[in-house]
Order: structure tokens, then sequence, then C-alpha cells
């Protein structure tokens, strides 16, 4: 078993077989990638990796501001969130939401979507 760089025009039929025998997992585009490998066994691609730039979009409110004006500060910096992140030519941006009713306004309001599994994160 040995780490390879990945070579789209050499590797990419092995992931591709990888990736539709898990179709939960959907399929990574590659742009804004860092770097990617697999991993090889007997010639056979048995595991793809790849590191991607992540946008998170963070938002520190003051929450003794009335109701009204939190949610107008909300949208406002969301709105200028994702222009910036879309301009940048992200793909993505992450949001990690702690109260239930502005999770609501994220996904009804500007189309976020919750991560299937549990998202990680370590520190470097």
């Amino acid at each position: 078993m040995e780490i390879v760089d990945f070579e789209y025009h050499k590797h990419a039929d092995g992931v591709d077989i990888i990736f539709k025998s898990q179709p939960d997992l959907g399929i990574p585009s590659l742009k804004n990638v860092v770097d990617n490998a697999i991993i090889e066994e007997d010639g056979e691609v048995i595991a793809y990796g790849v590191i991607k730039l992540y946008a998170e979009g963070v938002l520190i409110l003051n929450r003794s501001l009335p109701k009204r004006e939190r949610a107008e500060a909300v949208i406002l910096m969301l709105s200028k969130a994702l222009k910036v992140a879309k301009k940048s030519g992200l793909e993505q941006l992450y949001v990690t939401s702690t109260d239930d009713g502005y999770t609501e306004v994220l996904k009804n309001r500007f189309g976020f979507k919750e991560v299937p599994g549990k998202t990680l994160f370590v520190e470097l």
C-alpha cells in the first residue's frame, strides 16, 4: 500500500469506481484544491483524499439588541459574506449555528443546508 500524488488522467477511473460505490458521499469538485492523493495497492486505487480551501462565515452578534435588529444584522452580514465568497470563486460557505431560530433563517432565507455526518476540526 502506498500513497501517490493524484494524476487525473491516470487515476480518475479508479477514483470514480470508489465514488460510485458510495453515492451518499457525493463527488467533490476539483475547484479550490490545495492537494490531493490516492492510495494504491497492487496498482488499484483503494482510497482518494483531497484538501480543499474551506470558507467559514463567522458572525459575532450583540445578543442584547432587540430581535429585529439582530435579524437585520444577520441578513446584512450574510448578504455581504455570500457576495464576497462568490466573487472569490469559492464553491461553498460554511456557518456553524448554535441557535435553532437562526438556523431556520439560514436555511429558509439563504438556502443553507445541513452537513451530513459530523463536522470536525483539528488545530494545526
